[in-house]
């Protein structure tokens, strides 16, 4: 999950920043967005500071599904719902976490929840 959505994100940034760069008047708000797309979406993918990477593209998805910024082509016409569905995904990858194949579990370790053993015997 957390691939799919940093190659969706890098591809959605490509297309923009392409875009972007191709008009005669270029605006400081799309290269933003497509610079943090494409950087929180290769961040996702390798699995590095995932919860902040997954912000980040969240917030780029939100922005993008409620209008804030306009569509990558006048041929997606699901453009904003298809960002949603980004929203939902990179709020999940932000509360599962990055998973054991990612450089956050080499470098920080995983968590494990411990959960001690009760002091009560339970009740029957």
């Amino acid at each position: 999950m957390r691939a799919a959505l940093g190659i969706t994100a890098v591809s959605q940034g490509v297309i923009r920043f392409q875009e972007s760069s191709s008009s005669s008047n270029p605006s400081l708000s799309q290269w933003t967005l497509s610079l943090a797309l494409i950087i929180s979406g290769a961040t996702l993918v390798l699995g590095f500071l995932t919860p902040l990477s997954g912000l980040v593209v969240g917030v780029c998805f939100l922005a993008m599904s409620l209008g804030w910024f306009p569509g990558p082509g006048a041929d997606l016409r699901d453009a904003k719902l298809l960002a949603f569905g980004g929203v939902v995904t990179a709020v999940s990858i932000v509360l599962l976490g990055p998973g054991t194949f990612s450089l956050d579990a080499y470098f920080f370790g995983r968590r494990e929840i411990v959960i001690p053993p009760s002091l009560h015997p339970p009740e029957s």
